[in-house]
């Protein structure tokens, strides 16, 4: 199965636990996995690069897992209010790259700015100055991310930049460098705009698309309803990403509590279950 599965860490996770949900995406049929870390980690602990590298080997050893990547959330290159040193956002970026590195991970995701915080003056910066400030840390990035040799993938859309896919395109060319990607939030260019759009204009920038799985999201509903449209459209999105950059992988989201034969049979509905 090329699609990806997404297994969720944070602070507090039991490695038993996570072995468990690896074993279960196993016997659905999942051989690639993502991990996505939560809980506002913006900064790795020491420890965390051995425990990433652990886990991720017992799931490529014990389980025959491709693990291609991780998603930190809260872990964004940006600075957070105007005229902030751009160090604040580039440091943890620098960590995890690292991390990433030594858990050989292809790729890190991360977001795209960090959270809006009020000037002295009690003014919020605004979308230019947001771009600004994301421009001058990823330059500085993308030479962290080349010697880690780990691609860092920006995730896209975020309301935030206020970018189309033009725009988000234009913004990447711009930085002139193979290390710096994209992660596309299916669900987040569904809700206002055609991910399909987003797709055929990035092209290979693309590193991966996420797409979120309900835990009662499964079957396409027969009667034509939310869930079979909102299926249809991320079939549409797949097949046009396969098209524009076929290397590149879809990743499920089941959550924290994820159901992995729900995941199975989404991957199924789509269309993107592939011999590995």
């Amino acid at each position: 199965m090329n699609t990806a599965c997404a297994i969720h860490l944070n602070s507090s996770s039991d490695p038993s636990a996570i072995a468990r949900y690896t074993a279960a995406a196993q016997r659905q049929g999942f051989r690639r996995m993502a991990w996505i870390v939560g809980d506002r980690m913006e900064r790795p602990a020491v420890d965390w690069a051995t425990l990433l590298d652990d886990l991720s080997r017992t799931a490529r050893q014990s389980h025959g897992f491709h693990v291609i990547g991780a998603s930190v959330r809260g872990a964004a290159p940006g600075v957070a209010a105007m005229g902030a040193d751009a160090s604040r956002s580039v440091a943890p970026l620098v960590d995890w790259l690292r991390v990433a590195a030594v858990a050989r991970l292809a790729w890190l995701g991360v977001g795209s700015c960090a959270p809006c915080e009020p000037s002295p003056r009690g003014e919020r910066d605004r979308p230019d100055e947001r771009l600004h400030a994301l421009r001058e840390a990823l330059l500085t990035l993308r030479f962290d991310a080349e010697d880690a040799g780990v691609t860092l993938a920006l995730c896209v859309p975020d309301s935030r930049l206020r970018l189309d896919p033009t725009g988000a395109r234009d913004f990447l060319d711009a930085l002139a460098t193979p290390w710096i990607r994209f992660v596309l939030d299916f669900d987040a260019i569904a809700k206002d705009d055609e991910p399909c759009e987003w797709v055929e204009t990035l092209g290979a920038r693309i590193e991966a698309m996420i797409v979120r799985v309900p835990a009662r999201g499964g079957a396409a509903d027969a009667s034509g309803g939310e869930n079979s449209d909102r299926l249809r459209r991320a079939r549409d999105a797949v097949a046009a990403m396969r098209r524009s950059a076929p290397r590149e992988c879809v990743v499920l989201d089941g959550g924290e509590a994820a159901d992995y034969a729900i995941m199975a049979r989404v991957a199924q509905e789509i269309a993107v279950l592939e011999q590995t």
